[in-house]
């Protein structure tokens, strides 16, 4: 991606959030913490659109426990975002993808206050490794992306 390029985030726009809470005995540790990520993208009317899943559960002692569930479709507006694909699609696919986890991470962070699960943060991920995540399940036809995948029609007035 050429260092003049711009990308502002427009709109961040909640899908779908459940929260549940954890086990009494369920402690800091991530141990037996399954974390599921995918992500897609959409171009649309010159901007892209991120759709993030994570769907966060714990197994405990042969038992699965369901803790967060959450979609979100985070827009954003690139300079030059025609340019931008054709010479540069999987830096700018990486960045993006970086991004929307880095979003994802503070808003669970926040909706999740007063519940035990507040207390494990998401790891940070570099972006390459998000790449790799999305372009593996990309390639093999697998996604989480269901009912809530149209719902990100960005016809409301972006908010800035």
């Amino acid at each position: 991606m050429d260092s003049t390029s711009l990308i502002s985030i427009v709109r961040i726009k909640e899908l779908l959030f459940e929260v549940y809470d954890a086990p009494k005995n369920f402690g800091k540790k991530s141990d037996g913490l399954d974390i599921d990520l995918d992500f897609d993208l959409v171009i649309k009317d010159n901007q892209i659109i991120v759709w993030c899943h994570i769907n966060i559960s714990l197994n405990m002692e042969d038992e699965l426990f369901k803790l967060i569930h959450t979609d979100y479709a985070i827009t954003y507006e690139i300079q030059d975002l025609e340019q931008e694909l054709k010479s540069n699609e999987f830096n700018l696919t990486t960045s993006l993808l970086g991004m929307s986890y880095s979003t994802l991470r503070g808003c669970i962070h926040s909706k999740t206050l007063g519940y035990k699960i507040n207390n494990f943060i998401l790891p940070p991920l570099t972006p390459k490794l998000i790449y790799k995540y999305y372009k593996k399940k990309k390639d093999e036809g697998q996604s989480n992306r269901h009912d809530t995948a149209d719902k990100t029609d960005n016809s409301e007035s972006p908010e800035k």
